[in-house]
């Protein structure tokens, strides 16, 4: 999901939400290429504009993130993973494992 997905499936255009929030249409063209990012207050705004619960809309802000600092996934995970004892890079492992047996057992997953 997108922010300009949300956007289009609340039934509103770019004019519809910078009127809403009161920032340009192009700020909100912005958000939705990922060429800059909504502060906390804006994603507030955002999720009640678009009728979506605040995690769906950091669940698309984290997407975009990931997309504006280049959508390299194996880079993130280093960096994440470097950070972390062995002990609890285990426990991340052993998360990953759990998530992607459930997501395959509801066939979400191969």
């Amino acid at each position: 999901m997108t922010f300009k997905e949300l956007r289009k499936d609340a039934g509103l255009t770019v004019k519809d939400v910078s009127k809403k929030i009161g920032i340009s249409t192009s700020t909100i063209y912005s958000y939705e290429n990922s060429s800059r990012l909504p502060t906390v207050s804006i994603l507030t705004q955002l999720a009640r504009i678009y009728k979506v619960d605040f995690e769906e809309i950091l669940t698309v802000y984290n997407n975009h993130k990931f997309a504006k600092d280049g959508g390299n996934i194996e880079n993130e995970l280093i960096k994440i993973l470097s950070n972390v004892s062995k002990d609890e890079q285990s426990i991340i492992l052993n998360n990953v494992v759990r998530i992607l047996k459930s997501k395959k057992e509801e066939g979400i997953y191969e």
